[in-house]
């Protein structure tokens, strides 16, 4: 789930982790929501490793050159995806994704953004990698922060305003 305020109002998008894709709601006024869309583009026939982004389990908004984004981290292909919002609307338009790791291995799965960047859990490598999102176009991974010597299984990734980030490890 992710929260975004665009031009007055709020939209909130909704990931379908086990059915895939995700929902976009107005919802400006909670009693009134309203369902904008549906945002699901996995290839049905394809194999398992090749059907697009699946499985969505972290969701970031974020604000970037005057634009509103929306990433998120997709758990069981490894990818991670960005999506630009429309200023009026809130309706999603790919831009791209990154596979950041093995199919089914947990290589994204929760992120934040800071200045530029996705700070994206990597339970494959044991590190938080990090994402260059200034050009949302050609995301790449600029380096990673290993925490394998510190716990055996990553549980979350935050990035305060000061680009500090915290990590809860097991």
């Amino acid at each position: 789930l992710a929260l975004a305020d665009i031009n007055g109002r709020t939209f909130a998008y909704i990931g379908l982790e086990k059915q895939g894709g995700f929902f976009v709601y107005d919802v400006s006024s909670p009693a009134s929501s309203e369902m904008i869309e549906y945002v699901n583009d996995i290839e049905y026939n394809s194999l398992p490793s090749k059907s697009g982004d699946l499985a969505p389990e972290g969701m970031v908004t974020f604000v970037q050159d005057s634009k509103h984004y929306l990433a998120i981290a997709n758990e069981l292909s490894s990818t991670v995806s960005i999506y630009r919002l429309a200023n009026v609307t809130g309706k999603a338009t790919k831009i791209t994704s990154l596979k950041v790791g093995g199919f089914d291995q947990g290589a994204a799965e929760i992120l934040d953004y800071w200045n530029g960047q996705l700070f994206v859990t990597n339970g494959e490598t044991k590190t938080i990698d990090v994402i260059n999102i200034e050009d949302t176009s050609k995301p790449f991974v600029s380096s990673k922060i290993d925490f394998s010597k510190h716990g055996s299984k990553l549980q979350s990734v935050s990035v305060n305003q000061a680009g500090i980030v915290a990590i809860s490890i097991k």
